[in-house]
């Protein structure tokens, strides 16, 4: 039986039946995907992965329905290929209170490494362990992982905490919190400035009476 979409009338996913032949790893699936349908040109169907990158052309002889939810269409079509598994963040760029800013240096199981924002279209980083791992131990990206509506949050708590901070005390500050807009200049000339926190010293200054 084959298949119709028609264009625009819903977001329809399929599963590619390729030509049989060697597998590239022991776990590839048969029917690799699923692809978000673009539309049907007769007996071709033009789709794309959730990354939306180049169009697929699938013969509709070749195509199967997904049944299932879009989140379950991202998921497996996320375990369909290596390129969207991550395997490490090593690094941040951007302003940490304005998330459309932020970058990160994603490595993926297939070696590549790209730079991803957070809500990325083929697959939300900020859903993996790693991300929150990473965050959680910078204390500027730990807001990332509470959303407005929780009434705790590290921040809060910092500021409703006592100072235990001394007058004159010997501390260290990331160089970042100076300006995260200028870190990112040319005249910050540091390497690996964005995987490498680098600290400048500095005092706690005297109290205000």
């Amino acid at each position: 039986m084959r298949i119709s979409f028609q264009t625009g009338y819903r977001r329809d996913f399929v599963l590619y039946h390729k030509a049989t032949g060697a597998k590239s790893n022991t776990f590839q699936p048969p029917s690799p995907g699923p692809f978000v349908v673009k539309e049907q040109r007769g007996n071709t169907i033009v789709a794309h992965r959730f990354d939306e990158t180049a169009d697929v052309n699938i013969h509709v002889d070749n195509a199967t329905v997904f049944v299932g939810t879009e989140r379950q269409a991202r998921d497996l079509a996320m375990r369909d290929t290596d390129e969207f598994v991550v395997t490490a963040i090593t690094g941040w760029r951007g302003n940490p209170d304005s998330t459309k800013t932020l970058l990160f240096c994603v490595t993926y199981a297939d070696g590549s490494r790209l730079w991803q924002p957070v809500g990325g279209k083929a697959a939300d980083i900020s859903n993996t362990q790693i991300f929150t791992n990473y965050c959680a131990g910078k204390p500027m990206l730990s807001p990332l992982l509470y959303t407005k509506n929780d009434g705790s949050t590290p921040r809060v708590a910092a500021n409703a905490s006592p100072m235990l901070l001394q007058p004159g005390q010997a501390v260290y500050v990331n160089l970042r919190y100076l300006s995260h807009t200028l870190y990112q200049f040319t005249e910050y000339d540091i390497d690996n400035k964005y995987e490498i926190d680098y600290l400048i010293p500095a005092s706690v200054p005297p109290r205000l009476e």
